[in-house]
């Protein structure tokens, strides 16, 4: 049996790239997020990047998240730079790490940075002299390392010359990302031998995602092949936003549990992980329905009649949806209980908000027959409606179970009204 390491090295991912691919959140949040997990005892946080707002919106407020994070001793902290101008600015704000990407796809490369490799690739050797300069370290990562969403397969030679290129331009380690979640155990082998081959001494960090749930797999072959170092994000936030289809990250919480199962240790306190992944679902759902039950609220106030309400229901379908995309997005039990409750609660209250609508007296605009005989399909139509909503709030006990949360989501949605 392969000996395995007493001691595994998790950077944690979740303020940069998790909450890169996630809706945007309030900065307070952000800052919050990033202290809680400073207080877990993991040793390595990718807290920022500094990236032009209108490419990642998300990340418009970095400068003011790392100003006001409170920074704990013994945690080493990274930025993500895509150029020049995100070098500079991370150095201006005291990095002392600093990451910079390639994509092993030329397509994908092309999305990411409107560059091809190869002219990504000599951006980063000048990159790297002016981080040296400036007393900072160096760590490149190549994405799409397993596989590309444009391309398909990705040969291991290629990013293996990759690797030699950057170390001879003087990078201080490389990191290899699962962009698309297409790693597999055989495909991690491949790559780490044919980058081994090469450049044995460069120290390696890799970067899964769960797409098709063989990160803690691939983590636990890398492991055999002696990588100590891996990314995870808390609550397997994030994904890619220039890789379709790539769901989140491997989620910190898992990879700690299933080590620390196995006699590895990381320095991370478990529970302490755990609630900072239930504080940012907590999070989550506090921003998902306050301003749509008041503009609901209103739309039946205002209407008082079941023609009003319909308009009002077929605004729901929006947030519905929305909640279905943030429930896809996160990967803990506790989170995924969490957003389970807000959606059980959201199917009570539009529930609610019918049975308000039926009470309400039908007052047709026109009194001719073809205006009644339209008044009372759309009670008839809020009738069922309102019977389907109760067929969903009957199957509470299936979603707090965590059956799919999506097939209520599809109850609900052919519970609105048509347009």
């Amino acid at each position: 049996m392969t000996e395995l390491p007493d001691f595994v090295s998790i950077r944690e991912v979740g303020p940069r790239d998790g909450l890169q691919n996630e809706e945007p959140i309030p900065t307070d949040a952000k800052v919050r997020l990033l202290d809680a997990l400073s207080r877990t005892g993991v040793q390595r946080i990718e807290a920022v990047s500094f990236v032009h707002p209108k490419a990642i919106p998300q990340m418009a407020d970095a400068d003011e998240v790392w100003q006001r994070a409170a920074k704990a001793e013994g945690v080493r902290y990274s930025a993500l730079v895509p150029n020049t101008r995100g070098a500079q600015r991370a150095l201006a704000a005291g990095f002392t790490e600093i990451e910079v990407v390639v994509s092993a796809s030329d397509t994908h490369n092309r999305r990411n940075v409107n560059r091809s490799t190869e002219e990504s690739l000599d951006d980063i050797a000048e990159l790297i002299d002016l981080l040296h300069g400036a007393g900072a370290r160096a760590e490149v990562i190549v994405a799409t390392s397993f596989g590309c969403p444009y391309e398909g397969d990705v040969d291991p030679q290629r990013v293996a010359g990759i690797v030699d290129r950057v170390v001879r331009d003087g990078a201080d380690r490389v990191a290899f990302g699962d962009t698309t979640g297409m790693g597999t155990p055989r495909r991690v082998r491949e790559l780490v031998t044919a980058v081994r081959d090469r450049n044995a001494h460069i120290p390696v960090l890799l970067h899964f995602h769960n797409t098709r749930g063989t990160a803690l797999a691939n983590l636990l072959t890398a492991m055999e092949l002696g990588i100590t170092e891996f990314d995870a994000s808390v609550g397997g936030l994030g994904g890619c936003p220039y890789a379709p289809g790539a769901s989140g990250n491997l989620a910190t919480e898992e990879a700690v549990h299933m080590l620390h199962d196995m006699g590895i240790d990381t320095g991370i306190d478990l529970d302490a992980l755990i609630e900072a992944a239930e504080a940012e679902a907590a999070a989550a759902v506090a921003e998902i329905d306050e301003t749509e039950r008041a503009a609901l609220q209103t739309a039946l106030g205002a209407g008082g009649t079941g023609r009003g309400a319909a308009g009002a229901m077929r605004g729901a379908a929006g947030q519905l949806k929305d909640l279905e995309k943030r429930q896809k997005s996160r990967a803990t039990r506790a989170q995924r209980d969490a957003l389970d409750r807000a959606l059980v609660d959201l199917a009570g209250f539009y529930r609610d908000a019918l049975t308000m609508a039926l009470r309400a007296p039908v007052a047709p605009v026109h009194t001719d027959t073809a205006a009644l005989a339209e008044a009372g399909a759309q009670k008839w139509d809020a009738e069922g409606a309102l019977r389907r909503l109760e067929a969903v709030l009957e199957c509470r006990a299936a979603i707090e179970a965590n059956v799919k949360p999506r097939i209520a989501v599809e109850a609900m949605m052919l519970a609105l009204w048509k347009g």
